[in-house]
């Protein structure tokens, strides 16, 4: 799995020595770099700028870097709108953006509390066999290192609740109907409970579709890392862009299987059988 690293150093040159290095241990095949930038407070205190900005095309294999430079330069004042053009299609706030990432936004606060003033560093979306090494290497060359293993399904799970809770609110209103009262209220609330369901579908929908996104590009990543090396370091690299892409279908299936079924007239099956036991 993915982690977000970010590695602070003094100044610029040495954040620009840590992207080195991950450079090199990603030639190695000893880590996975689907993306870095460095990052830097501007002069007499400004806000954040990126002295080395994400390569163009990076960002969709590296999601959570992008949303995590966008959301250091939020809380550091720094140019926004530049920030904003380095996110893949499809998100639409930072707030959102930092949950869909699996970002915490708990991390950023912490480094914004101190660990980039007067400094530089380098962010960067990793996976890697060997911690140690890496952050020995980043150490010796004057790094701090800070690592955040991204809360990866916190968002879908939310998500997958609320189709489910809307779901079971809609069987319930539909029982509700036969009984005595306002017919024009429950209609009422029976539409917005509907609205609430389509919006939850298109959400869940537009997340499968980005989390596909971000599996064929860790994969062209990891394909292309993998052909510039041999023997063990390859067949590594080649079992690692095969459990991504599995992991990150089986999360938009996931999502796509609960956007189907809420597309369908009838409510959930348990709800269903209730209602026909309480009829007798």
């Amino acid at each position: 799995m993915a982690s977000l690293l970010v590695a602070t150093f003094e100044d610029d040159a040495g954040a620009r020595a840590g992207a080195e290095i991950l450079r090199t241990l990603h030639a190695e095949g000893t880590v996975t770099v689907y993306a870095l930038a460095v990052v830097a407070r501007g002069a007499r205190g400004a806000g954040l700028v990126a002295s080395e900005p994400l390569r163009e095309g990076t960002s969709p294999s590296a999601p959570a870097l992008a949303v995590a430079i966008a959301g250091l330069i939020s809380l550091l004042g720094g140019p926004m709108q530049a920030a904003a053009r380095t996110l893949r299609a499809g998100l639409v706030s930072t707030v959102r953006d930092l949950e869909e990432a699996g970002v915490d936004a708990a991390f950023l606060e912490r480094i914004e509390r101190g660990q980039l003033y007067g400094g530089s560093a380098v962010l960067a979306e990793v996976e890697h066999g060997r911690q140690t090494s890496l952050d020995g290497r980043l150490v010796a060359c004057g790094g701090r290192v800070l690592w955040h293993r991204l809360s990866e399904a916190a968002a879908e799970e939310r998500i997958l609740r609320d189709i489910a809770e809307l779901r079971e609110d809609l069987a319930r209103l539909r029982g509700d109907m036969a009984e005595a009262g306002p017919t024009s209220l429950k209609q009422e609330v029976m539409r917005a409970r509907k609205q609430e369901l389509r919006e939850a579908t298109r959400r869940a929908l537009a997340f499968a579709a980005a989390l596909r996104r971000e599996g064929a590009a860790k994969v062209a990543v990891l394909r292309a890392q993998a052909e510039a090396l041999d023997g063990d370091a390859r067949l590594a690299i080649e079992r690692r862009a095969a459990a991504a892409r599995t992991a990150l279908e089986r999360r938009a299936a996931r999502l796509e299987h609960a956007a189907e079924d809420a597309s369908a007239t009838r409510p959930p099956a348990g709800t269903r059988r209730s209602r026909r036991s309480a009829c007798g």
